[in-house]
C-alpha cells in the first residue's frame, strides 16, 4: 500500500494559491496589453545636461531633491542609462555612489531602483525575496508571472551573474513541494506565448483551479 502523501503545509497552500490567483491575473492583463511602455523616451532629454542637473543638485551642503525626481522621474530607463555613462564621462564620478551618499530612506531605494536595468532590478528583487529569514512570495510570484519569457531568462541570467548563485538551486532552499515545481517551471522562460487562445482549454482550467482552491 503506498504511503499517503503529507499534507501540503497551510503556508504553502496560500503561497500557491496566491501564486495561481496572480497567474490568471497576468493571463487576463495579457489579453489587453500591446507591449506598449507606460513611461517612454523623453524628447526633451540630453544626458550630459541632465547630468550636470543632478550634479548641481548633490554638489555642495545639502542635496537639492525636487530637480533629482524631476529628471530621473521622467526619463525612461534608457535614458538613464545614457545618464549614469554620461555623468561618469564629465564627472569622472560614479553617479550610483553619489546617489547613495546623498539620498536616504525611502527616496533612495526609489531612485536607485529607477538607475537599475530592467534585468537587474528583477534579479535584485528576486534575491531580496528570498534573501534572510522567510520568503517574500507575493514579490516571486509578481515577478515570475508577469514577465515575458526573455525578460525571466535575463532576470535569471542576471541573478547569476551578480550573486555568483544557482538561481533555481536558491528557490529550491526556500520553497518547497508544488510551489516549488511551479516557480522552477516559470523561472524556465518556456511559457507558450502564442497568442492563440483555447478558451475550452482555459474554461476547463479555470474550472479545475477554482475546485482545487475551495
Amino acid at each position: 500500500m503506498a504511503e499517503a502523501e503529507a499534507p501540503m503545509p497551510r503556508s504553502e497552500r496560500n503561497a500557491l494559491n496566491q501564486l495561481k490567483s496572480l497567474m490568471e491575473e497576468a493571463a487576463i492583463r495579457a489579453i489587453d496589453y500591446h507591449g506598449i511602455p507606460t513611461v517612454i523616451d523623453h524628447p526633451a532629454c540630453d544626458p550630459f545636461k541632465d547630468a550636470g542637473v543632478l550634479r548641481a543638485a548633490m554638489k555642495g551642503f545639502g542635496t537639492k531633491e525636487d530637480p533629482i525626481i524631476d529628471i530621473l522621474g521622467t526619463r525612461s530607463n534608457r535614458q538613464r542609462q545614457l545618464i549614469k555613462t554620461a555623468y561618469k564621462k564629465k564627472f569622472k564620478r560614479t553617479l550610483i555612489k553619489d546617489l547613495e551618499s546623498e539620498l536616504t530612506f525611502n527616496l533612495e531605494e526609489l531612485v536607485l531602483s529607477l538607475m537599475r536595468t530592467p534585468e537587474n532590478y528583477d534579479a535584485w528583487t528576486l534575491y531580496n525575496a528570498m534573501k534572510g529569514l522567510g520568503t517574500a512570495d507575493k514579490t516571486l510570484v509578481e515577478v515570475l508571472c508577469t514577465r515575458n519569457n526573455e525578460q525571466i531568462q535575463a532576470a535569471v541570467a542576471e541573478f547569476e551573474r551578480v550573486y555568483k548563485k544557482d538561481f533555481r538551486n536558491y528557490v529550491e532552499d526556500d520553497t518547497s513541494g508544488d510551489y516549488y515545481r511551479l516557480l522552477l517551471d516559470l523561472s524556465k522562460g518556456e511559457r507558450d506565448e502564442s497568442p492563440d487562445v483555447d478558451w475550452d482549454i482555459a474554461r476547463d482550467e479555470a474550472k479545475s483551479t477554482s475546485r482545487g482552491r475551495s
